[in-house]
C-alpha cells in the first residue's frame, strides 16, 4: 500500500512539473507579415524578408499591397503621419494575429522631442507601437541604402516585440535620433539585455 501511494505521488509531481516546464514544447514561431504602401522595389522587399527570417528565426508572409492612406497626410506638407498610419494598420489588419511591417516610399513623420525641444512633423525612418502589432518603415530618407533599410526594419520589428530603445549604441535597438550616422554605427546585433525583453 505504501509503495502504491508513493507511486501515485510521484505521478502527480511529474504532471505538475510537466505543466511548469517541458523542454520538448517549443515556443510558437514568430510570424511577420509584410505589406507595401506606394512604390517599393521587389528586391528591397525580398531583402527585408530574408534578413528578418535570418535575424529573428521567424516566418514571413508577403501580404497584398495597402492602398495609399490619404487620411494620414499632414496638411500643407508632403509628409504622412506615421502614428496615423499605425492606427489605420491596426484596423486594416485586425484579423491578423501576427506582427505587420509596412514598407513605403512616402515621407513619414511624427512629433519628436530632442534635447528638450519638440519638433513637429519630424521626418523619420520608421515607427512602431511598443509591444503592438504594426510598424512602418520608409525608404524616403534612406538615400537608397540597403543596409539602413535592413537595420531600420529589424529595429522597428524589435519594438513590436516589446523592446524599447537601448542605451548601447551598437545594439540594433539603439535610438537613431533621426541621424543616418547613428544607423550606420549600430550593428545587426541584439544585446543580451534586449534579447531578454522579447515577447510575442
Amino acid at each position: 500500500m505504501k509503495y502504491i501511494l508513493l507511486s501515485i505521488l510521484l505521478i502527480i509531481i511529474n504532471n505538475v512539473n510537466s505543466n511548469i516546464y517541458n523542454p520538448l514544447i517549443k515556443k510558437e514561431k514568430l510570424k511577420i507579415g509584410i505589406t507595401v504602401m506606394g512604390n517599393v522595389e521587389k528586391n528591397d522587399i525580398n531583402l527585408i524578408r530574408d534578413n528578418l527570417i535570418k535575424f529573428y528565426d521567424c516566418e514571413v508572409v508577403l501580404l497584398p499591397k495597402t492602398k495609399l492612406l490619404t487620411e494620414t497626410k499632414v496638411m500643407g506638407t508632403d509628409k504622412y503621419s506615421a502614428n496615423k498610419i499605425l492606427e489605420n494598420m491596426n484596423k486594416i489588419f485586425s484579423n491578423k494575429e501576427y506582427k505587420i511591417l509596412m514598407i513605403t516610399n512616402y515621407n513619414i513623420c511624427t512629433d519628436r522631442k530632442l534635447n528638450g525641444v519638440t519638433h513637429k512633423n519630424w521626418s523619420i525612418f520608421g515607427l512602431a507601437f511598443l509591444n503592438k502589432k504594426p510598424c512602418v518603415v520608409s525608404t524616403n530618407r534612406l538615400k537608397g541604402s540597403k543596409e539602413k533599410l535592413v537595420k531600420t526594419s529589424i529595429h522597428e520589428i524589435g519594438h513590436t516585440l516589446g523592446i524599447p530603445h537601448c542605451e548601447n549604441d551598437r545594439c540594433i535597438l539603439t535610438d537613431a535620433k533621426g541621424k543616418g550616422s547613428r544607423v550606420d554605427n549600430m550593428k545587426i546585433w541584439l544585446c543580451e539585455n534586449c534579447t531578454k525583453k522579447i515577447k510575442y
